[in-house]
């Protein structure tokens, strides 16, 4: 059985996962902004982040949904800026517009980084990042591919949410036609 301790926003600690009541209280009371976490801690200058598990120590994020085990999200390093790729959600639909561009199976290929042809199989976040050239895989390379994908559309001003990164083909090209 597991013992809960929860706040307002619907945000809980397990007494068991931290090892005491007031361990688990005291990272309860750590989370600000947040809504529907559970067993995270010593977020901080993050925003709006929501059913998050087992995250720590994690910082300046912003828009979190679903993340887990996160650990120093931050890394404390300096990650590539991303700079707004114009018309990004035209370039997209332009590129899965070819027979078999869009395959949600497929993330990327390494092998034609920075020259992919039109018509190269790429899933929604392949694309994305591919849209956004050097940077894009810089990025990608400091992450992954659907971290990038996500900064380079908020950059662009472009709202995607990460599940999209990882449905079927079908639902994606829908999904970019209404981008």
């Amino acid at each position: 059985m597991t013992t809960w301790i929860k706040d307002s926003n619907g945000n809980k600690c397990s007494v068991e996962y931290f090892g005491t009541r007031e361990k688990a209280q005291a990272a309860l009371d750590s989370l600000e902004r947040c809504r529907g976490c559970v067993n995270c801690s010593e977020c901080y200058r993050c925003s709006d982040c929501f059913y998050c598990s087992d995250c720590f120590d994690c910082s300046g994020c912003s828009h979190c949904s679903g993340c887990v085990d996160c650990s120093d999200c931050s890394k404390g390093e300096e990650i590539t800026v991303i700079k707004p790729v114009a018309n990004l959600a035209n370039k997209v639909r332009e590129a899965i517009s070819i027979e078999g561009a869009l395959d949600m199976k497929e993330w990327g290929d390494e092998s034609i980084k920075d020259t992919a042809p039109c018509g190269t199989p790429f899933c929604l976040a392949g694309h994305i990042v591919n849209a956004a050239g050097k940077e894009g895989y810089l990025l990608k390379d400091e992450t992954d591919w659907a971290f990038a994908a996500f900064q380079i559309a908020k950059a662009s001003g472009v709202t995607v949410r990460f599940p999209w990164f990882f449905e079927t083909d079908e639902t994606a090209a829908k999904r970019i036609e209404n981008l």
